[in-house]
């Protein structure tokens, strides 16, 4: 980029002065080009639009005072290398949140699934629906294992003894109905890991190396019926995943789950608990998993995943009549796409920011006061969430005339006069091809 330029000063010393001045402000800074580039603005005096462009200095003040030299004014003519040749519009702004008229606390959105285990991943020997815990029957002994596991750092290891129906029970007969809702008349899927160091090779049982689910009945009567055990593992070295599909009778009171060594050699290890309503492929997943979030504190609690884009909208700080709820047209002039920055300030979860099939999922909480900032280009995330960061999520530009955006937020809050609220601004610059 050439650029023309004409200094004038009351004297021969300033003109050098100016001169030392713009040499000082626009020479490249020597192994740092980021550092090196110099934003040239230009304005039309016509309009007053100003327009903005990066560039190194290259060449223009070297040498004597040129033929152009006055004494008290001289003609330059100043060449940059502009890495990026867009000019810049102004800077610009679009802020939203909640509107205060909207209830303080916002339900989460769909969720996709729920998993109703509260120590899916056994981090400790607490009952996996949070009540009681895992205790030994027939013969077993049960032990919480750093051995192996597939899900957090633990397992549950059931090392049988002489009698085949060794088994750990991962509720006692007491436990309440799974926390999340009555189940009794359901359809359930349960599922979880078992690994086998190797074959088993001693006696073996019915139901050995399967996963059972009992009832208490109304009248207080627990078992577990023949048609409640699932397929049995292989007898061979390895992770099997043990699913089993269940309905629940009408009237039951609760119900506990068994897993089964039942051979008299080896022992096996169970893992990754998965407890859902409905009929599921019994993957699984907890609150650490990608998209999901505890419903409390870490594997003490029940855990779900979130529909992308289902959670509370938000709503523009001005409400025109011709708005959509949670969603709005963000209007781009220019002749190039354009690259915004995302701010975020907390609270609340489970971001995302949409248009079309262009999405940004961030899971996981974003603190009351805290400011997360979202860089589209370069692509950087301030302070660093790569790690929340969905693996279908697209940093994505914005692109010349209307852009629908959504943008929903689970747990967000509107402001109140004691504290600020949940609030998501939108900055950019409109790129064009030419400065003026």
């Amino acid at each position: 980029m050439y650029i023309p330029l004409r200094m004038e000063a009351e004297t021969t010393a300033e003109l050098s002065l100016l001169r030392r001045r713009l040499a000082r402000l626009i020479t490249p800074v020597s192994g740092d080009p980021a550092a090196s580039l110099v934003d040239v603005t230009i304005r039309d005096p016509a309009t007053g639009v100003e327009r903005m462009v990066r560039g190194i200095y290259k060449d223009g003040l070297d040498g004597d005072f040129g033929t152009g030299y006055h004494g008290y004014w001289q003609k330059l003519g100043i060449t940059f290398e502009c890495p990026d040749p867009w000019w810049l519009g102004p800077e610009r702004t679009r802020t939203m949140q909640i509107y205060r008229g909207s209830k303080a606390f916002l339900s989460r959105g769909a969720t996709e699934r729920v998993n109703l285990a509260a120590n899916p991943s056994f981090a400790s020997l607490t009952g996996a629906f949070g009540a009681g815990t895992i205790v030994e029957a027939s013969g077993a002994s049960v032990a919480l294992s750093s051995d192996w596991s597939s899900a957090g750092d633990t397992s549950v290891k059931i090392t049988p003894g002489s009698n085949v129906l060794a088994a750990a029970w991962l509720s006692p007969y007491s436990a309440a109905l799974i926390r999340g809702g009555d189940l009794a008349g359901k359809t359930i899927t349960v599922a979880l890991d078992m690994y086998l160091p190797e074959a088993q090779s001693g006696a073996s049982g019915a139901f050995a190396r399967s996963l059972g689910i009992g009832v208490m009945q109304a009248d207080g009567s627990v078992g577990i019926a023949a048609d409640a055990w699932s397929e049995p593992a292989p007898n061979e070295a390895g992770v099997h995943r043990l699913v089993k599909v269940y309905e629940v009778p009408e009237g039951a009171r609760g119900i506990y789950l068994s897993a089964r060594n039942g051979s008299t050699s080896g022992p096996v290890f169970v893992d990754a608990l998965t407890v859902e309503e409905g009929l599921t492929g019994g993957s699984y997943f907890d609150g650490d998993s990608e998209g999901a979030s505890w419903t409390g504190t870490p594997h003490e609690s029940t855990s779900y995943i979130v529909t992308p884009g289902s959670g509370t909208p938000f709503f523009p700080i001005v409400l025109a009549p011709s708005s959509i709820v949670g969603e709005y047209d963000v209007p781009i002039q220019g002749d190039g796409e354009v690259w915004p920055a995302w701010e975020i300030q907390g609270p609340g979860r489970d971001l995302t920011i949409q248009r079309g099939d262009d999405r940004i999922f961030i899971a996981g909480e974003f603190p009351a006061g805290s400011v997360t900032r979202i860089q589209t280009r370069p692509r950087r995330i301030t302070p660093d969430r790569w790690d929340d960061v969905s693996l279908g999520s697209k940093l994505f530009p914005l692109r010349p005339g209307p852009n629908r955006i959504r943008i929903t937020m689970v747990d967000a809050v509107p402001d109140t006069p004691d504290s600020p609220g949940t609030l998501v601004r939108l900055v950019w610059q409109e790129r064009y091809l030419e400065g003026i």
